[in-house]
């Protein structure tokens, strides 16, 4: 049940919500950020741009499906669509725009106490492997974008 009350409060707080992250750099010392949930706009253009330059025509009619429904997952259907590109330069397309992706995610997510962004893309990029990952994977759930952000969300309802 406080989980549920959790959800709700995110919801109905919006962009005005703030929470720790901590994590482990590659040194073994410990972060901590202050982070936020990207708006249903940005979370548009970040999708929108991760499909720039690439043929969906290659995805199958049931996966377009799918993802037009909502019952589909992008990332599985990006992944698809990379073992059906071999030897092309699309799977770089695809990583290349993953990685943009998340350092876009968490210059607008990774926030100052006054609720500010504080580093830029190009910042992020400059951040250790895997960590902006890592960061832009829990500011996903925290914006309800994701597969385990929507299971919350449906929990939530049911009760």
């Amino acid at each position: 049940m406080d989980n549920v009350i959790n959800i709700k409060e995110r919801l109905l707080k919006g962009m005005r919500y703030t929470e720790p992250f901590t994590f482990e750099l590659p040194d073994k010392e410990m972060m901590t950020v202050t982070i936020r949930p990207i708006p249903e706009w940005k979370n548009a253009e970040v999708e929108s741009m991760s499909l720039e330059g690439i043929d969906l025509s290659t995805i199958p009619e049931a996966e377009i499906t799918k993802l037009s429904t909502g019952d589909g997952d992008l990332g599985q259907s990006m992944m698809l669509l990379a073992m059906q590109a071999k030897g092309s330069n699309m799977i770089a397309k695809l990583t290349q725009a993953g990685f943009k992706a998340d350092h876009i995610i968490c210059a607008y997510g990774i926030v100052s106490e006054d609720s500010q962004p504080i580093f830029t893309a190009e910042e992020i990029g400059e951040f250790p492997c895997g960590i902006p990952k890592l960061i832009a994977d829990r500011i996903r759930v925290i914006s309800g974008v994701g597969k385990e952000a929507q299971e919350q969300i449906t929990n939530f309802r049911k009760d």
